[in-house]
């Protein structure tokens, strides 16, 4: 199902500023790459990906970067270095200050403050490898 132009407006004010037919060309190329309306939610949703569109970040989009966004983000690599950073990347700065926290008392100076280091470099890699990625899709 698809958004009526008032709908999506409405969800979306900025919108308003773009003119009708340009609205319906993004909202054609949204639906045609496998993306359906969530009429309760107010997004587009595409099942295969597990990924939506926000209503509130259309106008950032034109037909033609939609579709160059969408190139990027069904490449099953981008998923799956997405989905890894997502899980891997929040779990390893609890660790972080959890140890920044707590294992100044439960262990020696030398060996906290090298944990600390191990942490944070892991960290900022598992990032700029994620960053190096993305440029790369693009």
């Amino acid at each position: 199902m698809e958004p009526s132009y008032e709908e999506i407006t409405e969800a979306n004010p900025r919108l308003k500023n773009r003119p009708k037919e340009e609205v319906k060309k993004l909202l054609d190329t949204i639906i045609s790459k496998g993306y359906s309306w969530d009429d309760k939610k107010k997004y587009f949703y595409h099942e295969k990906l597990g990924m939506h569109v926000r209503t509130q970040g259309l106008d950032l989009f034109d037909p033609e970067r939609f579709e160059k966004a969408f190139k990027t983000w069904s490449n099953p690599e981008y998923v799956e270095a997405a989905s890894t950073a997502h899980k891997w990347i929040p779990r390893l700065l609890i660790i972080f200050f959890l140890d920044l926290i707590l294992g100044w008392l439960l262990m020696p100076i030398k060996i906290w403050i090298a944990s600390l280091v191990l942490i944070w470099l892991i960290i900022s890699l598992k990032k700029d490898a994620f960053k190096m990625f993305r440029e790369k899709v693009k």
